[in-house]
């Protein structure tokens, strides 16, 4: 099960990548309102992607407790 998170966590590192260079393309246009909400998902993501990794790590503690 742990995997399971992890492959999640990967997930959103990848989602998190893709919004970072939404974030570059809008503010090379100039948009940069647009680029800011990008960033909001990059930290987001981020976070979504650390929660994964500590439940992972939660519950092979749990397992081996």
């Amino acid at each position: 099960m742990p995997e399971r998170h992890l492959k999640a966590a990967q997930t959103h590192d990848d989602a998190a990548l893709r919004h970072e260079e939404a974030a570059l393309h809008w503010d090379a246009y100039g948009d940069s309102e647009h680029a800011a909400l990008e960033r909001r998902n990059v930290a987001i993501e981020r976070a979504a992607a650390q929660l994964e990794r500590d439940r992972a790590d939660f519950l092979k503690r749990k397992r081996t407790a």
